[in-house]
């Protein structure tokens, strides 16, 4: 049965593949490109982020043993530094996000306006020729 339901979509998917114009095309494209450099920016950011505060922690750990600091816990720590990494990395992947959005956007309208130029020239062309 669930072979059946994927044989339909992607019958539908080759049959809409002709219904795919350079615009929509651009759209799709951004659209794949943007969740792919959006999770990739995400875990850096993060992953970056992560790594910061465990160096903080280490050194935080260091200055404790040494006693010119209190101790502190890495509960505490890696708790606040995952809130706080995942506000970071989703800002930077927003931004990167709307970025890419705002391109592909002006893309899209170039794209149909290129195409409505074309079929009016087209259309033109058609009545000198009749």
């Amino acid at each position: 049965m669930p072979g059946a339901f994927v044989r339909r979509v992607l019958a539908s998917t080759m049959s809409r593949k002709a219904v795919l114009t350079p615009p929509r095309r651009v759209l799709l494209v951004s659209a794949v490109l943007g969740l792919i450099c959006g999770g990739l920016i995400w875990n850096l950011v993060f992953d970056l982020w992560l790594g910061q505060v465990e160096r903080q922690y280490l050194l935080e750990q260091t200055r404790a043993e040494l006693g010119v600091a209190p101790r502190v816990s890495l509960k505490a720590v890696m708790a606040r530094a995952v809130h706080e990494g995942a506000c970071i990395a989703s800002g930077w992947t927003l931004l990167v996000l709307v970025s890419i959005g705002g391109a592909a956007a002006y893309a899209f309208q170039q794209g149909r306006q290129d195409g409505q130029a074309r079929q009016d020239r087209h259309d033109s062309q058609a009545e000198d020729d009749r």
